[in-house]
């Protein structure tokens, strides 16, 4: 679908950081009767500027002043956040998507849907080793990607509500990149044994019956907790934590 066979479907009304306030439209080109705009929460939208394309995911519907009627006109708003632009090379390379915007939208700009080109560039495979963690939503046939050492090379999270599927998530992504990379060790720290079941084939679970910690990992205060209880007035506890900070440094190594 070419640029100008695109229905345009808002107009940009507010821009704050990185959040457009667009109004969608109600009518067609041409002035077709009312249709519902093809949009709801999670959309990837675009905006065109001089040099770059900008593009957003709609994260809130809204009807400031509902209709009493079905007839009756009324105002709907769409909630955009940017995510990314597209610029376009000098040369025959296709666009390439990258994170933050270098030029906003202005009042008035047209809002666009977004087509198969533009699902291929924001999803455009990573550089380096890539594994495949599923599909966009809006087209099955695009495969969504992740560059393990991008990934684990910085701090990241999985956040959503509860029942949202987070656990499932952290599942999948783990299990590919295992798959992917046989001989990659990742630790996971479960405190509610959500994961054991999951990883049953391909990890060593420690539980509190089956955990062994060699005693240089503790200071003298974890130690003394360990061994006497937390209870700060525990009899002779002064005494005892003396004689183990003289007994431990010297006390003999076992063997494996």
């Amino acid at each position: 679908m070419s640029e100008a066979e695109q229905q345009q479907i808002g107009r940009v009304v507010c821009v704050s950081g990185s959040q457009v306030v667009a109004v969608i439209e109600p009518t067609a080109p041409g002035g077709a009767a009312e249709t519902p705009a093809p949009l709801h929460k999670g959309s990837l939208v675009k905006m065109r500027m001089p040099d770059t394309t900008i593009y957003g995911i709609v994260s809130g519907l809204s009807i400031p002043v509902p209709a009493r009627a079905p007839a009756e006109g009324e105002v709907r708003l769409a909630e955009l956040e940017l995510i990314g632009e597209a610029r376009v090379p000098d040369d025959e390379r296709p666009p390439r998507f990258q994170r933050g915007i270098s030029a906003f939208p202005a009042l008035g700009d047209a809002v666009l849907p977004v087509a198969q080109p533009d699902l291929a560039c924001v999803y455009a495979p990573p550089a380096g080793s890539t594994v495949r963690i599923g599909t966009v939503h809006l087209n099955r046939s695009q495969p969504v990607l992740i560059s393990p050492d991008d990934l684990l090379g910085k701090h990241f999270a999985i956040l959503g509500t509860s029942g949202c599927g987070k656990s499932c998530a952290v599942t999948l992504v783990l299990q590919r990149i295992l798959e992917g990379h046989a001989h990659a060790h990742v630790l996971v720290l479960d405190p509610h044994n959500e994961y054991a079941r999951a990883f049953a084939g391909s990890a060593e679970v420690l539980g509190p019956d089956s955990l062994q910690l060699p005693y240089w990992l503790l200071d003298s205060e974890e130690i003394a907790s360990v061994v006497l209880g937390t209870n700060p007035q525990s009899p002779n506890r002064g005494a005892v934590i003396a004689i183990l900070n003289e007994l431990i440094p010297i006390a003999p190594c076992p063997t494996v």
